[in-house]
């Protein structure tokens, strides 16, 4: 991830964002419970997922926080909000990468970098393809909506974020339980944390 950034600055002099997508559901199998996930299982889903979120991350900040600018945005999950069987090692990926973003956020906020989820729910992509079962159509979302969302986050004033948005298909099964924000949550114009 180091070089990649490298690469990026040798070419363009800068990093103004970061989008960290890269992510696996079942490493390439069907449906397994906890109990049935081998550790390379494991493994492979949390290495990409949020190691993968983790190194791209660190690789990007040392420039942002240089030019005291930049956005990173990472991909969780509706599967980081809410847990759901037979995807165990995806859910704590994907819940783990809604903590890294929400402490890295608050590390850097102060210089200018805005880090920030977002948690769409099936979107149709390969990562649907590649694992059984393949949901209906009816319950996917073409990808395009979460890159409409992923734009607006962008372009919202410098001095706003918005705190994990959830996208999902009307028809998906893969709903996170909504519930109200509780104490520590800020929203709004750069409030500090209420108590």
């Amino acid at each position: 991830m180091t070089r990649m950034a490298e690469r990026v600055l040798e070419r363009f002099g800068r990093i103004d964002i970061l989008v960290a997508s890269a992510g696996i559901l079942r490493n390439g199998s069907g449906p397994k419970t906890a109990m049935e996930l081998t550790l390379d299982d494991w493994h492979a889903i949390i290495r990409t997922n949020l190691r993968g979120t983790f190194l791209s991350n660190r690789a990007v900040l040392p420039s942002m926080l240089h030019r005291k600018s930049g956005d990173i945005v990472n991909i969780s999950s509706t599967s980081g909000l809410r847990g759901f069987a037979y995807d165990a090692a995806y859910c704590a990926s994907k819940f783990g990468i809604l903590g890294l973003s929400e402490a890295l956020a608050e590390e850097v906020r102060r210089s200018g970098i805005r880090v920030q989820s977002i948690c769409p729910g099936p979107a149709a992509t390969a990562m649907w393809e590649q694992n059984l079962p393949v949901p209906p159509p009816e319950q996917t979302m073409p990808v395009e909506r979460v890159v409409d969302l992923l734009m607006y986050i962008l372009t919202l004033p410098r001095d706003t974020l918005l705190h994990n948005p959830v996208i999902v298909p009307l028809r998906s099964h893969r709903r996170p339980a909504f519930r109200a924000p509780g104490p520590g949550v800020a929203v709004g114009r750069g409030e500090e944390p209420v108590a």
